[in-house]
């Protein structure tokens, strides 16, 4: 049942698009100070995730007690798969397909499937890294992987087309390397 909107509501609601409509038009050079942070905190991320060697233990595929969970992170990757295809869908061709405004009351179902999907790929990644790095490095890489690169990449590039096509041509890299297809990078 749509909501009742009252004329302060209106004004409120097209002001803030206008002000999501300048930012967007704006671009990222607009805002230097949070181009400078975003930067900093993708190349520190990224920086530690080398020094934790986090490429070479996800793509040893050993079977020691000490490796990376490869079954759970698995699932992981699944998640962050359906993740990525929740995400396309509901930015993309829903709304260009039904016309469809990107609002809460039209994707309650999506929006709590992607918070379950986002919580369960948490979780897991977690779980897998655990017998290889321990509870506080394992904490660590999973900030640095998901706020560091990932928040900060979103913050950084605010067009969802090009969210989604890095995206996925991330997932496709990350699959063809993890799953030994993609040659001996990183070993």
């Amino acid at each position: 049942m749509p909501a009742t909107v009252s004329v302060g509501d209106t004004h409120d609601t097209q002001e803030t698009k206008q002000n999501v409509d300048e930012f967007l038009d704006a671009g990222i050079f607009a805002r230097p100070a949070q181009l400078l942070w975003s930067c900093a905190m993708i190349v520190s991320a990224s920086f530690g995730c080398v020094e934790f060697k986090l490429w070479q233990a996800l793509m040893s595929h050993s079977t020691s007690a000490t490796a990376v969970n490869h079954m759970v992170m698995t699932l992981s990757v699944m998640s962050s798969l359906s993740i990525l295809t929740l995400k396309v869908y509901m930015e993309s061709l829903r709304p260009t397909r039904f016309k469809d405004k990107l609002v809460y009351e039209n994707f309650k179902t999506h929006t709590h499937l992607a918070i379950v999907l986002l919580l369960f790929s948490s979780l897991t990644f977690n779980i897998a890294l655990w017998p290889k790095y321990g509870f506080l490095k394992t904490c660590a890489i999973a900030a640095m992987v998901g706020y560091g690169i990932l928040f900060n990449f979103f913050m950084l590039v605010p067009w969802t087309s090009v969210q989604n096509f890095v995206g996925m041509v991330g997932c496709m890299f990350f699959l063809q390397n993890y799953y030994g297809l993609g040659g001996t990078l990183g070993q």
